[in-house]
């Protein structure tokens, strides 16, 4: 993150009430400053959202509004932004996603935390999610503690790498294997697929193919899709893996991973400028973890995922 975007701008002064409200457009800018004042405290806030750019995202959801599949909510001490959460309400998933809530340092044990989890917690009630879940640092005991007080339980640990840009892979040869980019003439053979392991529809899927900022790849073998894997690179100078699922044998062992990665970096480098790839891996795998190491990825942090009904 950039040194001048951690920077909270200047805002109108406070009569010391609290509140909180959906997002719109004239805060957005506040509210980026605020994410990005969290990210760059490591220990403080985990990262809330996968891109670089904050502004853009929360610029397009409060102009969206209800239609938004991830609702932003602020707090306010009088007119002073002070605080900032969203909730990811995607259609077809099962699970509410929060980001945050995250509390400027200078306004925090005021309660805007317990207000704004609130809010977030009631958007999800109101779409209807049976359960919500919530990211926080493995070292940043005072999120853990928050949401256990609010009646989170600990799901799992997730560990999250980075890889700098500009990195050459190795193009290995995956016998009887080819990898390419899928396209939206395949859309029906490529959804089949992937809905094994995403929940969500056909329109959906078919939409991402058409979006040349995010990319879809399919291994085949004898005409089959054995493997495939997502790159996000709508936001920012972010580049996020956001899936690489298959047959663990040929993502490991063939070297199908280094392959995909491969596919991804030269795609990145066609589509617009990326700075870094980031990844999570799914319960704290450490032969994964490894395997991603070797590739060339920093461990970056460890992450508890946090879970409670609504």
């Amino acid at each position: 993150m950039r040194e001048q975007q951690a920077k909270m701008p200047d805002l109108e002064g406070t009569d010391g009430s609290m509140s909180t409200r959906a997002i719109s457009s004239d805060y957005a800018q506040a509210a980026a400053a605020l994410v990005a004042l969290a990210r760059s405290r490591p220990n403080d806030a985990v990262d809330p959202f996968p891109p670089a750019s904050e502004f853009e995202v929360l610029a397009d959801a409060g102009a969206r509004g209800k239609e938004a599949e991830v609702h932003p909510r602020i707090a306010l001490e009088g007119k002073e932004l002070v605080g900032f959460g969203a909730v990811d309400l995607a259609a077809g998933h099962k699970v509410a996603t929060l980001v945050g809530p995250l509390v400027h340092p200078a306004h925090r044990r005021k309660g805007h935390g317990k207000m704004l989890l609130d809010d977030l917690i009631g958007q999800a009630r109101t779409a209807k999610h049976k359960r919500v879940r919530a990211c926080v640092g493995s070292d940043n005991g005072a999120g853990r503690a928050f949401l256990k007080a609010a009646g989170f339980r600990i799901k799992e640990m997730h560990t999250r790498l980075r890889l700098e840009l500009p990195f050459e892979v190795t193009r290995p040869e995956v016998k009887g294997v080819s990898v390419r980019r899928a396209n939206y003439d395949h859309s029906a053979e490529v959804h089949e697929y992937c809905a094994k392991f995403i929940p969500r529809n056909a329109k959906q899927t078919r939409s991402l193919l058409k979006t040349r900022n995010y990319a879809i790849f399919v291994a085949f073998q004898k005409d089959r899709i054995v493997a495939h894997a997502e790159l996000d690179m709508r936001y920012g100078d972010t580049a996020t893996v956001e899936f690489m699922e298959g047959k663990s044998s040929l993502l490991a062992k063939a070297g199908l991973g280094n392959l995909f990665l491969a596919e991804m970096i030269e795609c990145a480098s066609e589509t617009r400028e990326i700075d870094h790839f980031d990844l999570l891996v799914h319960g704290n795998d450490s032969g994964e973890i490894a395997a991603y190491r070797e590739a060339g990825f920093q461990v970056r942090q460890e992450a508890h995922y946090y879970e409670r009904s609504v």
